[in-house]
């Protein structure tokens, strides 16, 4: 290379090799053409971001104090684990309203069977007794809890906040102590086995792209990998800036590999 660039125009260099084996040494490889299918692709830009089908925002449902913090930035998670502790007066009325409830109606059971009390004091204590157990579900109990408070002989205001799905604590708000408001995001659980890429497609381009294609993505971080995928959606509308359409596809990250705004 470095002869050929003092050639003068016009003249050329040939190098001789002794034998393909001194060829394949010096990184050199010959084959044949052959004839062979072009794959017809769109190349374009595209942003990772998290499966937003498989992400969480666990937030406390009322008021309250954090008592104890269970998970930290990073940690797998699995279905049903504890994240956090929360206390609140709001939790313990309502769980007190459930109990009361429970009792009203197995009382009114008892004197509708012995004819003392009419069907519709009993209807009326069992509807009572639905909308607590409702509110208490609304605060992230579940029924088994639910069925277990009458027997318990302290009242509890203490909620446990659980991930929903097995996943990585992405985000987490929660510290223990603090007062947090309801709504207060504490906690962000995301499912990384796959991501999102977020696809700006060329105008010119739309016309071979197609939901359900195959998509491969590569990353600058990991210049010797390509992750596969299926395109999913194409936006409706093109961009009058860009004259570019949005577009996401659903990439495979079985090692967690990708991260999100890759």
């Amino acid at each position: 290379p470095d002869l050929a660039g003092k050639l003068e125009p016009g003249r050329g260099l040939k190098v001789r090799f002794a034998s393909a084996r001194a060829a394949a040494k010096a990184g050199i490889e010959t084959a044949l053409p052959r004839v062979g299918p072009i794959t017809d692709g769109i190349e374009c830009y595209a942003e990772l971001q998290f499966n937003q089908n498989k992400l969480a925002r666990i937030a406390a449902p009322v008021g309250g104090t954090i008592r104890s913090v269970e998970a930290d930035l990073g940690d797998k998670v699995e279905q049903g684990q504890a994240l956090a502790t929360v206390w609140s007066a709001a939790i313990g009325e309502a769980v007190a309203k459930t109990v009361l409830s429970h009792q009203t109606v197995a009382r009114e059971r008892k004197l509708r069977a012995e004819r003392i009390s009419s069907e519709k004091d009993l209807q009326e204590a069992e509807a009572a007794y639905r909308a607590a157990r409702q509110q208490l579900k609304i605060l992230g109990f579940d029924d088994k809890r639910i069925d277990t408070l009458p027997a318990q002989s302290v009242e509890t205001a203490m909620l446990e906040l659980r991930a929903p799905f097995a996943g990585e604590i992405v985000e987490r708000d929660a510290v223990r102590g603090a007062w947090v408001e309801a709504g207060n995001s504490l906690f962000t659980v995301a499912d990384r086995s796959t991501m999102w890429a977020t696809l700006n497609i060329p105008e010119k381009g739309l016309a071979r792209a197609r939901v359900g294609q195959k998509v491969e993505f590569r990353v600058d971080a990991l210049p010797d990998r390509t992750f596969t995928g299926t395109l999913a959606w194409i936006a409706a509308k093109v961009d009058d800036r860009t004259r570019m359409a949005q577009a996401r596809a659903e990439i495979a990250n079985p090692d967690s590999a990708l991260r999100a705004q890759m």
